[in-house]
């Protein structure tokens, strides 16, 4: 389903949306890999300045529960990677 055709910028949102779509998914439906890697990210995440009171990253606005179930996407600060 590429999109071979269109700009970079209408590639980067659809990127960024199936993104965001795979994070709430992985999170409503959870397995036990996914689970221990947004963990492990979330630890990271927790020590971050970046973090907002109510869970949300200050970098790029996604509320950290979904952020570290999206396994196409790496931490906007670089320090957690994607899984792909």
């Amino acid at each position: 389903m590429g999109c071979r055709d269109c700009p970079n910028e209408k590639r980067r949102a659809w990127d960024k949306f199936l993104a965001i779509v795979e994070g709430w998914t992985n999170l409503v439906w959870k397995n036990s890999r996914m689970e221990e890697i947004a963990k492990n990210r979330a630890k990271i995440c927790s020590s971050c300045d970046q973090l907002s009171a109510l869970g949300v990253c200050k970098k790029c606005s996604c509320p950290v529960a979904p952020l570290t179930r999206q396994m196409r996407k790496s931490c906007p600060l670089n320090k957690w990677t994607a899984n792909k």
